[in-house]
């Protein structure tokens, strides 16, 4: 097992902030929500895993993502613990249709994006 499907943290560093990996968003989200997000940088974990940091635009909230569909959540400190990916989408969108009025087309984007992480 390597060190990320471990249920505690692991450390986890940014290894480049220079060119960006939509694929991993793209994949989950569709192309029709990738705008929504920022890419910020890449975080490389002990066993060479490698995630993508998008940041919501609106909802300022992170996912980090990978192109095998997994997740992981920064709790602090250069540390990452693995999530389940269909909660990660829920957590960074679910202030978007709550609180920030997305548009109904783009909360039914969102739920399929969930549904499908599931």
């Amino acid at each position: 097992m390597s060190p990320i499907q471990k249920r505690e943290s692991v450390a986890g560093r940014i290894s480049q902030r220079e060119e960006p990996d939509w694929r991993p968003l793209a994949r989950l989200m569709g192309e029709e929500l990738v705008s929504s997000f920022m890419w910020m940088h890449e975080v490389e974990m002990p066993a060479g895993e490698r995630f993508q940091a998008y940041k919501h635009i609106d909802t300022r909230r992170y996912l980090h993502a990978d192109l095998s569909g997994n997740a992981v959540a920064y709790v602090g400190g250069e540390r990452y613990r693995p999530v389940a990916l269909s909660a990660a989408l829920e957590q960074v969108l679910r202030p978007w249709w709550e609180h920030l009025h997305a548009s109904p087309e783009d909360v039914a984007l969102a739920w399929a994006a969930i549904e499908r992480a599931r």
